[in-house]
């Protein structure tokens, strides 16, 4: 798995605030979200099937402003040059491949 090189140290702070460890903090989140009777899907939240595709591109377009906004664009494509090369593409990264 690819990481990008600004997830890594937030998941370390998040591991140490939640006391857990860094490979466990999305289960730990999931549980916590869970037990405080929040939704787990998009669907409860109103999300229909025929939005997703415009969420998926607002979503890489938002990612991409914060990146340019932080000055770590660069360091974004070469996470995409990383998971491409290691034959991972995702119908993610082929949407975001075609935007460019």
């Amino acid at each position: 798995m690819v990481q990008c090189c600004l997830c890594t140290g937030r998941v370390k702070a998040i591991a140490r605030s939640l006391g857990t460890e860094k490979d466990a903090v999305a289960e730990t989140l999931f549980d916590l979200h869970t037990s405080l009777g929040a939704p787990t899907s998009l669907a409860e939240i109103g999300m229909k099937e025929k939005d997703l595709d415009q969420a998926a591109n607002l979503s890489i377009l938002i990612t991409i402003l914060v990146l340019l906004i932080n000055n770590q664009f660069d360091n974004y494509l070469s996470m995409l040059l990383k998971a491409s090369a290691l034959k991972k593409e995702s119908r993610f990264s082929q949407k975001i491949w075609r935007s460019f």
